[in-house]
């Protein structure tokens, strides 16, 4: 059993398009995450802290979630928006999905992800969001077409964000 262990939990073996990378200090709400991932019928690994995931990202196991990396925001040490720039430098194209409960403090426009959810939050919302990230998961073209959908599924207006735009709007080939 390698050291990772305690920090993920995988459901199925092979590389598929169905991959999500939890980073939530709370263990409950981890936990919680990864079964709604689970029971909607996608792969989940979890970690409790952005430090724990950076040293998964820089080993040699290290691949890059399909669907999305789902980190919160305020975390001990390294904060989700920390997290989401360096694995930016080494997967550009990644896709985030950014989890608080105090979003009015935790402004970052530096970095941008494709939802932006309060807690919180509730399964069907996170589903409809799985759901979304799978339908453009390879489709950049279409991901850009469906921002409207994708921003209205997101929490906009309580991380006072109003000038929000698909990060993948400027990708030209994928």
């Amino acid at each position: 059993m390698d050291k990772w262990t305690f920090y993920r939990d995988i459901s199925m073996d092979t590389k598929t398009i169905n991959e999500i990378d939890i980073i939530e200090d709370n263990s409950q709400l981890r936990k919680l995450f990864l079964v709604c991932a689970k029971k909607s019928g996608y792969t989940a690994k979890g970690y409790l802290s952005a430090e724990h995931y950076l040293e998964y990202v820089n080993s040699a196991n290290y691949t890059s979630p399909t669907l999305a990396v789902i980190t919160d925001i305020r975390m001990p040490g390294m904060s989700g928006y920390e997290l989401m720039s360096e694995i930016k430098k080494i997967t550009p194209l990644q896709r985030f999905v950014v989890i608080t409960g105090t979003p009015e403090d935790c402004i970052n426009k530096a970095v941008r992800a494709c939802f932006y959810l309060t807690k919180p939050v509730s399964v069907e919302k996170m589903q409809a969001i799985f759901e979304k990230l799978a339908s453009t998961s390879s489709n950049c073209i279409k991901c850009k077409s469906e921002a409207p959908l994708c921003k209205s599924l997101s929490d906009l207006s309580a991380f006072k964000i109003k000038d929000w735009n698909c990060p993948r709007e400027n990708i030209s080939t994928h």
